[in-house]
């Protein structure tokens, strides 16, 4: 692949790359993309700033790889704001910074507002979860303590002489019972 595919391709891409001397100055490695003059300062990137901190210590290593900024802004002179990332890369022994341009603020706004919703719905989901275990731990829990009763009462009725007083545990048992159910009703949204 020659110099002018590699160039197109970098430019389709909206990257830059620069190669890193020893001097810690930067020569252009691929052709300028049209919006790179308008954020390079005689050959600096001041909305760099620390990155390039960080990527010097990067190059020191001497490490195969690559280091990121994350997302960063720069200005132009009439006030237009850009987004870039940069990555700091050591291949073999030759240092490069790649800088790409990120998409407009409209579209970084609609990732994190995406992001936000996605966080907002994600915590109702487990909001609900939660809920709907606690929901579930209760009645469990009333369930459990209505069915002793009711055990409990036929236990009692077994004792007594047939007549009034097993009628009254009876009783007992069939409203325990109703309760129970208009409980599980409530509970289940019927």
């Amino acid at each position: 692949m020659d110099q002018s595919t590699i160039d197109g391709l970098l430019r389709v891409f909206g990257l830059m790359v620069l190669e890193r001397w020893p001097d810690g100055s930067f020569v252009a490695a691929s052709t300028a993309p049209e919006w790179f003059p308008a954020v390079s300062r005689d050959g600096t990137f001041p909305f760099l700033g620390a990155f390039l901190e960080e990527a010097t210590s990067f190059w020191a290593r001497e490490d195969e790889g690559r280091v990121g900024s994350g997302l960063c802004a720069a200005t132009d002179e009439a006030g237009n704001e850009f987004h870039f990332e940069a990555w700091a890369v050591t291949a073999g022994k030759r240092q490069f910074l790649v800088i790409e341009r990120s998409g407009s603020v409209a579209q970084l706004q609609e990732t994190l507002q995406k992001a936000r919703e996605e966080k907002l719905a994600k915590a109702a989901a487990d909001r609900t979860k939660r809920e709907t275990a606690e929901t579930l731990h209760e009645l469990t829990r009333e369930v459990r303590t209505a069915l002793a009763s009711i055990r409990n009462l036929l236990a009692a009725s077994e004792d007594l002489p047939e007549g009034a007083g097993q009628r009254h545990v009876l009783e007992a048992v069939r409203v325990a019972a109703t309760n129970l159910g208009a409980r599980l009703d409530a509970l289940v949204g019927k």
